[in-house]
């Protein structure tokens, strides 16, 4: 069955080897199918590799990516609103300025992802890991973050109004007087911070 699975992905990247770049984005958007989806990341990644080397700018809104791998990738300014991105790996990826508003995240990990002004507006982060991720001006406005693994991020700058909290690690978290807390209040007391991760945590579904 891994030699078929092999043979599969091979021949599937030579098919899409011949298809152009915008093309093989609205192939990802039609996936259902986390293998095929996966094949077709890989593809997008060797033909920006042989451009810029970045998946920057690309729109990827809507689109069913659970459990993808885009670990170490440029992913500037790139669109995911109201992406499918369950237990997604972005670990060490350059995110900066890109659109998560309304996506599912729920246990994706972002640990050391540069996010630096992203939007997660409106986002499932349930359980998701944010440690040590570079966080500072991003927006959380109204985002679900119970049970979000916060350790070591730089939330300086950072809007959090409306999020919920829940049950978030925010030990060794770096705030400062930009950030805006839940409440919608701005301040640098994790004190207060941790006021908000007290209620009862969500579980997982």
């Amino acid at each position: 069955m891994p030699i078929l699975n092999r043979a599969r992905r091979a021949i599937g990247k030579r098919w899409y080897a011949l298809k152009p770049t915008d093309r093989l984005i609205e192939l990802v958007a039609d996936q259902r199918n986390s293998e095929s989806a996966a094949v077709l990341i890989e593809a997008l990644k060797e033909r920006r590799a042989h451009q810029d080397g970045s998946l920057d700018h690309l729109d990827w809104s809507l689109v069913r990516l659970n459990g993808a791998l885009l670990s170490s990738c440029r992913l500037k300014n790139a669109r995911f609103s109201g992406a499918q991105l369950r237990g997604a790996y972005f670990g060490y990826s350059d995110a900066c300025s890109a659109d998560f508003s309304g996506s599912d995240l729920r246990e994706a990990n972002l640990r050391e992802a540069r996010l630096t002004d992203a939007v997660f507006d409106g986002a499932d982060l349930r359980f998701a890991n944010f440690a040590r991720a570079m966080l500072r001006g991003s927006s959380f406005v109204g985002a679900n973050m119970a049970n979000a693994n916060l350790w070591g991020a730089d939330l300086r700058g950072a809007n959090l109004t409306n999020a919920s909290m829940a049950g978030c690690e925010v030990f060794n978290v770096a705030l400062d007087a930009a950030t805006i807390l839940p409440d919608g209040k701005a301040g640098a007391d994790a004190s207060r911070l941790r006021q908000f991760i007290r209620a009862k945590p969500s579980v997982r579904d």
